[in-house]
This record gives structure tokens, C-alpha cells and sequence, in this order.
């Protein structure tokens, strides 16, 4: 049963994680969010807000996106854990992210290579 609960946890994220990053559903949010108000068509980051910068470099990275998807879902199964002491849940957090990030990160990479493949 763990097993299989790690598997649809690792599943899931990357999910998650491919709708906020790469998904055409969310394009016009990542545009809105990685645009400065001073400058719409600024595409050097020193030219970018502070805000449009951190989202910028968000949504390049698997990985990134994988850990705050990882710390929400990690949050929602604590919830559903409570009550549970703050060492449990500091250490839950960092493992859910962790796990998170890695499995996007490296299902992102396969599939990039997958696609590589299919089109060439």
C-alpha cells in the first residue's frame, strides 16, 4: 500500500506541476504573473519587477514549481494527519516537497526526452 500511495503521490505532483508550468490552460497566468507592470514586452531581468523576476525563473524550472506544489499537497495531507507535533510536520513538509520536486524533475526530463525522440 505505501508503495502504491508514493506512486499516485509522484504522479500527482507532476501533474500539478505540468499544469502550472507547461500547460496552455495556465499560459495567460504565467504571462500575467511574469510580467511587470513598467514594462509588458521586457524579456531581460533586469528590466522585470521583482515580483514578474521571481515567477519568471519560477516556471523555467521543474524542479521549483515540483517543491511548491510538493509543500501544497504536502499540507493537505497533514491536515488530514493533525493533530500531529511541529517536528512531524516540518519533517513531513520537507519530505513531501523533496519528493515532489525530484519526481517532477525527473519525470519532466523524460518526457522532454520522449518528446525529442517522437519528433525527430
Amino acid at each position: 500500500m505505501l508503495l502504491e500511495s508514493i506512486f499516485i503521490y509522484c504522479i500527482t505532483s507532476f501533474g500539478l506541476t505540468f499544469l502550472i508550468k507547461d500547460s496552455k490552460i495556465l499560459s495567460g497566468t504565467r504571462r500575467w504573473l511574469t510580467t511587470s507592470y513598467k514594462c509588458e514586452k521586457c524579456e531581460e531581468e533586469s528590466e522585470r519587477g521583482v515580483i514578474a523576476s521571481f515567477f519568471y525563473k519560477l516556471f523555467q524550472c521543474s524542479f521549483c514549481v515540483g517543491t511548491w506544489v510538493g509543500l501544497l499537497l504536502g499540507t493537505v495531507i497533514i491536515i488530514n494527519k493533525w493533530p500531529l507535533n511541529w517536528l512531524d510536520v516540518c519533517s513531513y513538509l520537507v519530505i513531501y516537497s523533496m519528493l515532489s520536486a525530484t519526481a517532477s524533475y525527473i519525470i519532466d526530463l523524460f518526457t522532454q526526452k520522449l518528446e525529442d525522440w517522437v519528433s525527430n
